[in-house]
């Protein structure tokens, strides 16, 4: 038999760093904007808070203007026949518009 030629162990590995593919894209896209642009981020926040506040509105999409420039907002929903968008239609109709407005508000 042969004699070790050492007998002293290498040291434990070392952890080692997260390859970039593995990263998140959107993740990390949402964490530059939110520390490039904090008035943005905040702006964003606060229109998702209003939001919340009405029930009504999980069952549609509202998207705020881009980057929140300008006053036009876009609205949308779904449906599946004409019955189903009578009656969408006809909740939207019953919506107060001090909730729209309070929607719309900036700041």
């Amino acid at each position: 038999m042969f004699r070790r030629a050492t007998t002293e162990l290498p040291s434990p590995p070392k952890e080692t760093k997260p390859h970039p593919y593995g990263v998140d894209v959107e993740l990390l896209r949402r964490q530059l904007k939110a520390r490039l642009y904090p008035q943005l981020t905040a702006a964003h926040l606060e229109f998702v808070a209003r939001q919340e506040k009405f029930p009504w509105l999980s069952r549609f999409h509202l998207e705020p203007p881009p980057d929140f420039e300008g006053g036009e907002f876009r609205f949308s929903f779904t449906f599946t026949s004409a019955k189903e968008w009578q009656e969408t239609c006809a909740k939207l109709s019953a919506v107060d518009l001090e909730d729209i407005d309070e929607l719309c508000r900036r700041g």
